[in-house]
C-alpha cells in the first residue's frame, strides 16, 4: 500500500524567524494556530520582507509588541480559506 504524504503547502504549522524579547536575535520559531475563528482569514505567503517598522517592533520602541513577534509587514500573500460566519454575522 502507498505511503500517504501530506502535501506541504496545506500545513496549519507557522514557521519564521522570531524574537522572544525586546532587541533579541530573531530565532527560528514555529506554532500551531489552532482552528480558525468567526471572521478570521487563512492566507498563504509566498515572501516576505522586513521593513523599518518591523525593527522598531523587534526592539519595542513603540510600546506596543508582544512577544514571541515574526516580523514581516510587507508579505505576497493569497487567500486559502475563510472560517464560517456564525448566524449573528452581518
Amino acid at each position: 500500500m502507498p505511503k500517504e504524504t501530506k502535501n506541504p503547502m496545506l500545513t496549519t504549522e507557522i514557521r519564521g524567524l522570531a524574537v522572544h524579547a525586546a532587541g533579541a536575535q530573531l530565532v527560528p520559531y514555529h506554532y500551531e494556530p489552532g482552528e480558525l475563528k468567526t471572521n478570521e482569514v487563512e492566507v498563504r505567503i509566498s515572501h516576505c520582507g522586513v521593513c523599518h517598522s518591523d525593527i522598531h517592533l523587534i526592539d519595542n520602541d513603540w510600546g506596543l509588541s508582544k512577544f514571541p513577534f515574526i516580523p514581516a509587514t510587507r508579505s505576497w500573500e493569497r487567500s486559502r480559506r475563510s472560517a464560517s460566519r456564525s448566524a449573528t454575522s452581518p
